[in-house]
This record gives structure tokens, sequence and C-alpha cells, in this order.
């Protein structure tokens, strides 16, 4: 290969490259799209397509990788597929934690999904242990009533109506309450 040839190679790589990274931005955007419109099946399929491209270019613990498999995670917990969704989040839990600490929103959301999970597979006392952190997280960074806070109570209240702790569940659920009528 000439110095011209090698020199046109190297563009052409360097373009496709380029247009496979706009191609997985555009797949997930249209996944969270398809997503918002309830066309959950796409969605999985368009993320999967990003993640793949990102993960060639970036690798696998890339932040923006982690953070599409976390949404990948969400499809497969919203298309009854708990174990994909199970296993994904506890691939990208670390990851989260390593890129924004223990008391971020983004681990809060996704110790969420990972407890419904649990529950949905009948892990009841690792639901709860879980969820448990996502609310003390969120406890933590917002007041007393925010409006985040409501859904991993109403989450955690039926793992413990899961272990028939039907005191806690009904304090959790009036906190719920109160937060989603004050709003």
């Amino acid at each position: 290969v000439t110095n011209d040839g090698h020199g046109v190679f190297t563009t052409v790589t360097k373009r496709l490259r380029e247009n496979s990274l706009e191609i997985a931005r555009i797949s997930s955007h249209l996944g969270i799209c398809y997503g918002k419109k309830g066309d959950i099946g796409k969605q999985k399929t368009l993320l999967q397509t990003a993640i793949s491209i990102f993960e060639e270019q970036y690798g696998p613990d890339d932040e923006q990788v982690v953070k599409l498999k976390t949404n990948l995670a969400s499809t497969h917990l919203a298309l009854g597929e708990y174990n994909e969704s199970l296993a994904q989040l506890e691939r990208v839990i670390p990851s989260l934690r390593s890129y924004h600490g223990e008391s971020h929103p983004v681990l809060a959301m996704a110790y969420n999904s990972l407890g419904l999970c649990y529950r949905r597979v009948r892990r009841i006392a690792q639901a709860k242990v879980v969820l448990s952190q996502g609310i003390a997280i969120y406890r933590n960074l917002y007041e007393p009533k925010h409006i985040h806070l409501a859904p991993l109570l109403v989450n955690l209240a039926a793992v413990c109506g899961d272990l028939d702790e039907t005191d806690q569940q009904i304090e959790l659920l009036e906190e719920a309450n109160s937060i989603f009528t004050s709003h």
C-alpha cells in the first residue's frame, strides 16, 4: 500500500467509525423515544445496537455504555425479562458506584430496579436490602417529601407485604401517600 492508499484507508476508516458512533447515538436516542411511546421491544433492539457499537469503540466499562446498559436493564424489566434485567443490573451497579459514588440518584434508581427484579424472582430479602439502600440515598439527597422517594416507598411496602411485615408496610404506604397527595 502506498502512502496515498494508506491515507485513503485511514480516512475511510475514520469516517466509518464516526458514522458508526452517530448510528449508536441515534439508536440510543431512538430507543428511549420508542420506550416512551410504549414500544419496548423496539427500544430493546435499538439500545442493544447502540451498546454493541459503543462497547466496541470505548469498552464495556465506559460511562456512556454503563448508562445505556442501565437503560437496557429497565427495558428488560418492562418486558418481564426479570433474570436478564437482574443480571444486567448486577453487572452495572459496581460501575455506577465507581462513576457516581455511593449516594447518587442514578444509583438509587438502579437499586429500585434491582429491588423490583429481586422481588419478581422471589429473592425478597435481597429486594428489601437494595430498596432500603435506594431510599436511604434519596433521604440523604432530597427533602422528606420529595416525589422521587414515593415510588421506592411503595415498592418497599410491597416487599414488606411479602414478608408479612404489615406494620412497616402500612407506615411506608402512609408516607408514600402523604408525598403523592402533597404534590
